[in-house]
This record gives C-alpha cells, structure tokens and sequence, in this order.
C-alpha cells in the first residue's frame, strides 16, 4: 500500500496506516457485535475462537505487527469467555492463545485477572 497517510489511534506516539486504522475500526466494532452481545452464562460459539485464531495465524497483534486499541479492546471482550476456558480448549486455539497470553501480558498493570494458559508453569 505504499506511502499510506499515518494517523494516531492510540494514546501513545505510535502511527498506523489507513488500512491499520481501518482494521482497528472493525474490530472494535466486531466486538460491540458480536462479544458485547454473548451471554456470560452460555457456552461461547467454538466459532468466534475459531475466527479469531484463523486472524491471528500470520499476525502478532490484531492490526498487523503493532498492539492497538484494537487489541484492548478484544481483550476486554474477552477475558470473561476466554479466560474460564480449559487448557484442553485452549491448546486447540494456538494462534488465539498465543496473543491472548501476550496482550495480557502487555496491558497486566490495567488487568487484576492473569488467565493460566499451560498445564504447568514450568516449560
């Protein structure tokens, strides 16, 4: 895409390009129609775990190689399904797994809830 134009979508001095931005957009909003809208008390659709990881197979963080609110966001979103989940569950979703571990460990000073992801915390 080139010589995109950058913008400021977070707090911090980090710029995005346009397509960046555009995808933070939507996934904000994925979360405002789809996570917002899950009942706690039933089980989660496999199929948003399974959309999320298939996103998160080639990509670090949600919008590219950068964390965004985006990120925080999906994060926030998902804590309450994703976090009470088994580890057999979750060993299923690598990719979803693997960025949930790493932005909670990003955003753990605003967070008081650290998710287990391993059967043992000795590797």
């Amino acid at each position: 895409m080139g010589n995109l134009k950058k913008r400021d979508m977070t707090d911090s001095s980090e710029e995005f390009t346009l397509e960046q931005e555009a995808l933070i957009r939507q996934w904000i909003e994925y979360r405002k129609v789809v996570l917002d809208r899950l009942n706690p008390q039933q089980p989660v659709p496999h199929s948003v775990f399974h959309e999320l990881n298939n996103q998160l197979k080639n990509t670090s963080y949600l919008a590219g190689n950068k964390f965004s609110k985006a990120d925080a966001e999906l994060l926030s979103g998902l804590i309450e399904f994703y976090g009470p989940q088994s580890i057999q569950l979750k060993e299923k979703y690598p990719h979803l797994t693997r960025w949930f571990r790493h932005v909670q460990h990003i955003t753990n000073d605003k967070l008081s809830i650290t998710i287990p992801f391993s059967r043992s915390s000795l590797y």
